[in-house]
């Protein structure tokens, strides 16, 4: 699938010059002559990016834009990001205003959308100011601007599921499966929104009230990772701590403890924690998305800390290169693959006791059993060897 993009335009001659200077073999190009248009396309052809570059006969573009969001507040899945030309007097007006960027009911706001100083990887939305649209620089510029969309690793993760979206069709068998996917891909861009908002608050995730804030959403939302990413975090800096790392190395793994699966937030329906151990072909593929997910909105969150990101999505890479995602591999994983074991062992625990969401166990010896049993036949390709080894001597000295 190519990316599709929607270019508001009815001028015959401008729509010309748009098909003849944008690459037909990289984006498929559609038009729309009027903001009514514009809205009904969005709902039956999901474009990747709509731009706004002229004046429109029946509405301002403000107020397309307007409806594209309380469309997305209403549940629609398909958030295209939006390209503006900002020389429009509307548009610089509307970013002037001063108002929440979020309501009292947590739903998206025009401010937010429209924000122009921060990354491609955090907004969805660019605002641009070209005013000459007979100089060739002008579609220069909008095409630099659409690439620059285009590789963003939000960008990049929005389209693999949407490709996946694809390839279910509309087959009643797939409903509950696409059903899920589109609730991902609106929860996952409603919590970049939300976690860039925290940032610009001044919350920063190395810190105890966004640890606090965030188990805050994990009970809320998706009760069966509150205890697991404790538990997961304790582990790591015990077998941190046996395998003598600094005490900055140690922070950083209890932080990505907390955080290793932030990446489920938006795609809840599809996680449990026995869901995982039975998973089906379909959820399988949406599967390795879920720690890169994890590392795009820790970065919304305003993270910049690059191995604290690395831990967190590399925290299903195994040591032989396999695992998720395959960039990671032996010394490449961060600190010794330790939070990949902690993760391992929380996870075996918790399905073998079948331990109740909002309860903690201890290890139980059916449980240490298995997991010493892992670390013997995967150690030194599933998991990194001296971190094995480290965690067999842990469950020797402290669950024997």
């Amino acid at each position: 699938m190519q990316p599709t993009i929607l270019i508001a335009e009815g001028n015959n001659s401008h729509r010309q010059l748009y098909t003849t200077q944008f690459d037909n073999n990289r984006y498929s190009l559609l038009f729309a002559g009027d903001g009514k248009e514009v809205l009904q396309t969005i709902l039956s052809q999901h474009p990747d990016i709509v731009l706004f570059d002229s004046s429109l006969p029946d509405m301002p573009n403000t107020t397309v834009i307007e409806q594209i969001i309380a469309q997305f507040n209403d549940g629609f899945p398909y958030l295209p990001h939006v390209v503006v030309n900002s020389a429009e007097g509307a548009v610089r007006k509307m970013l002037e205003r001063k108002e929440p960027l979020l309501s009292a009911g947590d739903s998206v706001r025009i401010e937010t959308i429209l924000h122009s100083n921060v990354s491609p990887d955090y907004e969805i939305a660019r605002i641009i100011t070209v005013p000459d649209k007979s100089s060739g620089a002008h579609l220069l510029a909008l095409r630099d601007v659409i690439q620059d969309v285009l590789q963003s690793p939000r960008y990049v993760l929005v389209r693999e599921v949407k490709e996946l979206i694809h390839e279910l069709g509309d087959s009643p068998e797939n409903i509950q499966y696409r059903s899920q996917l589109e609730s991902f891909l609106h929860e996952f861009l409603f919590l970049n929104i939300k976690f860039r908002v925290l940032r610009d608050m001044g919350l920063t995730a190395r810190s105890e009230n966004a640890l606090f804030a965030y188990r805050t959403l994990v009970e809320e939302h998706m009760p069966t990772l509150r205890w697991h990413s404790r538990d997961t975090a304790e582990y790591s800096i015990t077998l941190a701590r046996m395998m003598g790392l600094e005490s900055d190395e140690i922070d950083q793994l209890r932080y990505a403890g907390y955080y290793h699966d932030i990446g489920q937030l938006p795609a809840r329906e599809f996680y449990s924690m026995s869901e995982v151990f039975s998973i089906d072909d379909k959820r399988r593929k949406f599967l390795p998305l879920h720690p890169r997910t994890g590392r795009i909105l820790l970065e919304a969150l305003g993270v910049t800390d690059t191995d604290l990101l690395a831990l967190v999505e590399s925290h299903h890479a195994n040591y032989n290169g396999s695992g998720y995602p395959t960039t990671f591999f032996r010394d490449s994983i961060p600190m010794h693959g330790i939070l990949r074991i902690a993760e391992m062992i929380d996870s075996v625990k918790r399905k073998k006791q079948h331990i109740p969401d909002d309860q903690r166990m201890p290890l139980e010896a059916d449980s240490i059993a298995h997991i010493k049993q892992e670390l013997h036949r995967y150690g030194g390709t599933f998991f990194n060897p001296d971190a094995a080894n480290t965690a067999l001597r842990y469950l020797d000295a402290y669950h024997a």
